[in-house]
């Protein structure tokens, strides 16, 4: 076992292919099947989680064993079941940095969406799958559990989740900011191309169920209005007075027309279609995105600090499971020994004639009374060790071994004294 922190955290590992490192729309090829998944875990020695979402496939591991050959294993796995070296576009994390990173991701600072809320109720349902079907141990709980209690500090200290940064998202705020609930205003989408989908998409999602798309190809129109359950029409920009809202997404040759209604246009073609009063364009967007970005650099700074705090509590909690499992071997041996010597003391005292039901309490109190003063210095010079580090792991090694009996398996006994 070593209890140097910078030392045992070393066990950690992750592997690692995020919208970053892959791109967004190649990632789903990387996602892992529940048998590859399973396949996987019979290969390595190692406890085993593995974080999927639509923003990454991440495999975490921990191993007192010579970590970074699992993870040759799992790249050598992934690299066979594609038929190529994907593990050249894996970015491997070990140590602190891989525990750093876990922790970014669940604070959001790391997602497509910075901030976004989702991620902690996916790292909550991965971490207790993985537990149900028996592939994480206990070493990744710990640090599964403390990255939730960090993702959720960060959004209770700082900003990061307010202020969206996304385009279409400042889009549609702005249009609520201006005219409150959309549910059911007249919205018009002008444009069923990428960015058309995107608003419709966003709009479905916000609630809005009077939406009708307007497109020079009713076809396309029609196809993106069926996918919602909008309206649509052809494309006639007199139409747009008859909505409260229009977002317009289209390419044109580089006329602009005034707005000369009361509908609110906000506009993100390249370059703006329209002017005027009431209208919004790309350009003004972008500077609120800026200005939201540059609100969240500012968090970061906050986050850095927390997740550095959340590494301290969590080297904590790994060092305390330590010292309670070297404890529990120990004590499992003295509470076993202890037993048996109240149950000869109880006889002998029967023998004489005492059969006092406070009598044989007594014994029981006195004897577990006297076995936590006798190793209470053990304890104490124990938790110092494992707490603090030092030369002295012999130590607890050879107690270990002292007060492990045929009830501890050995393989236990033997993955503390390595730890």
């Amino acid at each position: 076992m070593n209890t140097n922190s910078d030392e045992f955290i070393n066990n950690y590992c992750s592997v690692i292919f995020t919208y970053k490192t892959v791109g967004i729309s190649d990632l789903h090829s990387y996602y892992l099947r529940e048998t590859e998944i399973k396949m996987l875990h019979n290969l390595v020695n190692a406890e085993l989680v593995v974080l999927q979402t639509c923003n990454r496939v991440e495999m975490y591991l921990y191993s007192p064993n010579k970590i970074k050959d699992e993870v040759d294993k799992i790249i050598q796995y992934l690299n066979a079941v594609h038929k190529k070296p994907i593990g050249d576009q894996a970015k491997i994390l070990c140590g602190r940095e891989a525990i750093r990173h876990l922790f970014l991701v669940a604070s959001g600072a790391d997602s497509l969406a910075i901030g976004e809320y989702e991620i902690l109720s996916q790292i909550r349902s991965t971490i207790d799958m993985f537990r149900k079907m028996g592939i994480s141990g206990k070493y990744l709980q710990i640090l599964f559990e403390r990255a939730i209690k960090v993702g959720r500090r960060v959004r209770e200290k700082t900003n990061i989740s307010k202020g969206k940064v996304g385009i279409y998202s400042i889009a549609i705020d702005e249009a609520k900011k201006i005219v409150g609930d959309i549910t059911n205003k007249r919205i018009a989408i002008v444009g069923a191309g990428e960015m058309g989908e995107k608003f419709a998409s966003m709009l479905y999602n916000e609630g809005a169920k009077n939406v009708t798309i307007l497109n020079r190809t009713v076809e396309k129109a029609k196809a993106l209005a069926l996918k919602y359950n909008y309206n649509y029409d052809s494309l006639n920009l007199e139409k747009i007075g008859n909505f409260d809202i229009a977002f317009i997404a289209i390419s044109h040759d580089f006329i602009q027309i005034e707005n000369k209604w009361k509908t609110l246009i906000i506009d993100v073609s390249i370059p703006p279609l329209f002017s005027g009063n009431n209208v919004i364009t790309l350009k003004e967007l972008e500077k609120i995105s800026l200005v939201n970005l540059k609100a969240r650099e500012e968090e970061m700074k906050k986050i850095e600090e927390i997740v550095n705090e959340g590494i301290d509590e969590f080297i904590y909690d790994y060092k305390k499971e330590i010292y309670d499992e070297i404890i529990g071997i120990i004590m499992h041996r003295i509470e076993n020994i202890r037993k048996n010597e109240v149950i000869r003391a109880i006889n002998e005292l029967q023998k004489l004639g005492i059969r006092s039901q406070d009598a044989l309490e007594i014994v029981d109190l006195m004897s577990k009374s006297m076995i936590k003063k006798i190793f209470e210095p053990l304890f104490s010079n124990v938790k110092d060790i494992v707490f603090n580090g030092g030369d002295s792991i012999n130590y607890i090694n050879f107690l270990v071994n002292i007060f492990k009996d045929g009830n501890i398996p050995s393989n236990k006994t033997e993955k503390i004294k390595e730890k």
